[in-house]
C-alpha cells in the first residue's frame, strides 16, 4: 500500500492507475452536476400589487408546474447525493498530498479535472505502459510461474494491447507469442498449434479481410 493513504480501495497511484481509478469514479458518479430546480411561484401583477385570484386554467397550470418541481426536486437531491458520494470516493482514494491540490476546487468536476492534469497519461505514455506490460507478459518462467496466474496475466496484458491497438498484437502476434510460451510446457501441442496458426496466416494474408479467429 502507498505511503499516506487514507484507505484500502483503488488508489490513485500516477499514471500507472490514472484509467482504472477515473473509472471507478465515472461508475459512481453517473450523471453530471445537476442544476437545482427553481420553485413555481404565483405571477406578481405589474404594479406590485399580490395576484388576483387566477383562472382556472392559470391555476390547473400552476399546480402542474408545482408537481413538475417536486418530482424535479427529488431527482435534483438524488444526484447531489451521488455526487456526495463521488467527492467522498476521491478524497478517500488519493495520496493525502493530493488534498492539498483540490481543497479549494468548490466542485467535483473541478477536483477531477485537477487531478486529471496532474496524473492522466498521454497517449504516447499509455502505450508505452501497455507496450511494456505486454512485453513482460508474454514471457511465461514454466519452472517458476504458477500456469493459470501466468494466464489471466497474460490475457489482461493482451486485451489491453488490443484496445490501444498495438502493433505487438497485430495480425497473428499475439498467437505466436503464446505458442512460444507454452512450448515450454507441452512442446507437442505448441507444434501442432503453430501448424494450424502458419496455415490460416497464410489464407489471412491473401485476404485480409478474413476476421482473425478470437478478433472478429
Amino acid at each position: 500500500m502507498l505511503k499516506n493513504t487514507v484507505t484500502t480501495d483503488l488508489v490513485l497511484d500516477g499514471q500507472s492507475n490514472w484509467e482504472l481509478w477515473i473509472f471507478v469514479v465515472k461508475r459512481i458518479a453517473e450523471a453530471g452536476d445537476p442544476e437545482k430546480p427553481v420553485r413555481p411561484a404565483p405571477t406578481v401583477n405589474a404594479n406590485g400589487l399580490p395576484p388576483t385570484q387566477p383562472t382556472q386554467e392559470a391555476l390547473t397550470q400552476y399546480n402542474q408546474d408545482l408537481s413538475n418541481y417536486y418530482k424535479d426536486i427529488k431527482e435534483y437531491r438524488r444526484l447531489k447525493d451521488k455526487l456526495g458520494q463521488v467527492e467522498a470516493h476521491i478524497t478517500k482514494t488519493i495520496q493525502q498530498d493530493l488534498l492539498y491540490h483540490i481543497k479549494d476546487k468548490s466542485t467535483v468536476r473541478d477536483q477531477i479535472k485537477t487531478l486529471q492534469e496532474l496524473y492522466s497519461p498521454t497517449t504516447a505514455d499509455q502505450e508505452y505502459r501497455v507496450q511494456k506490460a505486454y512485453e513482460a507478459a508474454k514471457v511465461l518462467h514454466a519452472q517458476q510461474s504458477n500456469i493459470d496466474n501466468w494466464c489471466n496475466e497474460y490475457l489482461t496484458a493482451y486485451n489491453r494491447a488490443k484496445q490501444l491497438d498495438l502493433p505487438e498484437v497485430h495480425g497473428y502476434r499475439a498467437h505466436k507469442d503464446l505458442v512460444r510460451a507454452i512450448k515450454q510446457v507441452d512442446a507437442a501441442y505448441a507444434a501442432s498449434v503453430s501448424l494450424n496458426i502458419f496455415k490460416a496466416e497464410e489464407t489471412w494474408n491473401s485476404n485480409r479481410n478474413i476476421p482473425i479467429p478470437n478478433q472478429s
